[in-house]
């Protein structure tokens, strides 16, 4: 199975990895671990989400012979692996943003792991793509608020961070929304099979985006030092 493998189209591919209709070639057979690992070396219509994902687990192993069963467990551990970057990456935000009010520096953070843990939940139970991004819109939604309030300054943190801030939702907000519309794909089905489609668009977004957030957090901790001391 490894040795020349012949890669599928759409239509040839296991139901459960079709879930990107024109995404038309490039699908690797179903195969044994050994042989997903061996995927890394040549071409088909995972490597670039690949080497672009955060966590590669996922885009390595769906093509496992284990089928619907497995791939559903890797879809569950790759949303998992999303909130907790999504969860844990913005708490040093709440507590520069509320450093000076006891209550809500608790309360703000408290109910966002609240909310995060409903949406971690319905992610993991969807059945399909639209349903699993909806499933973070009230944590989004929830930063979003926290982020406008720092911007027109009705709250504290590093006036400096909130660039890097508004950048990270922004350009989070896009990839989702491009991988949803399948964007560029849906408009010239086949040319993107292989690279530029809408989820390695939104890999590349969100890595930026993760990079922006980092960028705001090490501003607002050094705030945080400086106006402590």
């Amino acid at each position: 199975m490894c040795q020349r493998v012949r890669l599928y189209d759409w239509a040839e591919s296991p139901t459960h990895l079709q879930f990107n209709r024109f995404i038309l070639t490039g699908y690797r057979p179903l195969t044994n671990i050994i042989c997903c690992v061996k995927s890394l070396v040549y071409l088909h219509n995972e490597l670039v989400n690949v080497y672009t994902h955060g966590n590669v687990i996922y885009h390595l192993f769906m093509s496992h012979a284990g089928g619907a069963v497995v791939y559903k467990k890797l879809l569950q551990l790759d949303m998992c692996g999303i909130w907790t970057a999504n969860t844990f990456g913005v708490l040093s935000t709440f507590a520069a943003s509320f450093q000076d009010t006891v209550v809500l520096s608790w309360l703000v953070p408290i109910v966002y792991l609240l909310l995060s843990t409903f949406s971690i939940h319905k992610a993991v139970t969807s059945k399909c793509q639209s349903d699993r991004v909806l499933a973070f819109l009230s944590p989004v939604i929830y930063r979003w608020t926290v982020v406008t309030l720092r911007v027109f300054g009705k709250i504290g943190g590093n006036p400096f961070a909130n660039y890097y801030l508004v950048w990270m939702e922004v350009l989070a907000a896009a990839g989702a929304i491009i991988n949803v519309c399948r964007i560029p794909e849906r408009w010239l089905p086949g040319r993107f099979d292989y690279v530029m489609n809408s989820h390695q668009i939104m890999h590349i977004l969100s890595f930026i985006a993760l990079i922006n957030s980092q960028w705001g957090a090490m501003e607002d901790l050094a705030w945080m030092s400086r106006t402590v001391s």
